[in-house]
């Protein structure tokens, strides 16, 4: 039970630390939306947005989430993002 914790963490870890990467020009919204698509594709294994929204378990209502998420969607992510990702 502790070596799952702890791979779970290792995980969220890695995928933070890469989201500060591609987003190091970035201000917070779009890094934490960046590391929050990122975990939660990954965890859930999955696209779709209420599936990203169970795997983030967030304390607010899943709908709030999905709107979150859908909102930061319709934007363009930032020039530095793109060219820091391809870099």
């Amino acid at each position: 039970m502790n070596n799952c914790t702890m791979n779970t963490y290792e995980m969220k870890r890695e995928i933070v630390n890469f989201s500060k990467k591609i987003c190091k020009n970035s201000d917070k919204p779009t890094s934490k939306f960046t590391s929050d698509m990122i975990y939660g594709i990954l965890k859930s294994k999955d696209i779709i947005l209420s599936s990203i929204a169970d795997a983030l378990q967030e304390k607010v209502k899943k709908a709030n989430t999905i709107d979150r998420l859908s909102n930061n969607l319709a934007l363009d992510l930032p020039e530095s993002v793109d060219c820091s990702y391809k870099n």
